[in-house]
């Protein structure tokens, strides 16, 4: 289960709260707010699944940015993996905010492969290589090239390494 930890800046050590919703939140703001004259929190990540933990990490969570992290944690609630690393990868490498990213996670191509796999379905596929003339692609150098120039980048996302194939719309 989600949950975070609003810490107040005040020399008060029990002057915070744990809180799982974006109205949990405001109502135990306001309530030391109105008790201690309290109103501004470090917001901590406490304990969620890896997806919601990267989510924090990539948005920097704070108090103005809570109502977003919990409105982008409902909009991908149903997506698959893929599309969290898709969107995670426009969000904390590209330096996305959430709402366009939410607009563009579904452009971003995405696959587990290694980059040299890649390459080396892209000589077959694109290039038309194939028997002895195969033997020859250096599969290694090509995709050191895609990467080292842009075409390509690698993400890892929950444990999982991505090549993002589709870099230069971005």
């Amino acid at each position: 289960m989600l949950s975070l930890h609003a810490q107040s800046y005040s020399v008060c050590p029990s002057a915070g709260f744990y809180f799982t919703s974006v109205d949990d939140y405001t109502a135990n703001a306001e309530a030391l707010k109105e008790s201690h004259s309290l109103e501004e929190f470090a917001i901590q990540f406490i304990d969620g699944d890896d997806f919601a933990c990267s989510l924090a990490s990539a948005m920097k969570i704070d108090q103005g940015s809570i109502a977003s992290f919990f409105e982008t944690l409902e909009a991908l609630e149903h997506a698959e993996e893929h599309e969290k690393a898709a969107f995670l990868y426009l969000v904390e490498d590209l330096g996305y905010d959430p709402e366009p990213a939410l607009e563009t996670y579904e452009d971003v191509m995405l696959s587990e492969e290694k980059p040299e796999d890649l390459a080396h379905g892209y000589a077959e596929d694109c290039m038309g290589l194939e028997g002895f003339a195969l033997q020859y692609f250096n599969a290694e150098a090509f995709a050191r090239d895609c990467l080292l120039g842009g075409d390509w980048a690698e993400t890892k996302v929950g444990g999982k390494d991505y090549v993002v194939t589709n870099t230069s719309e971005f």
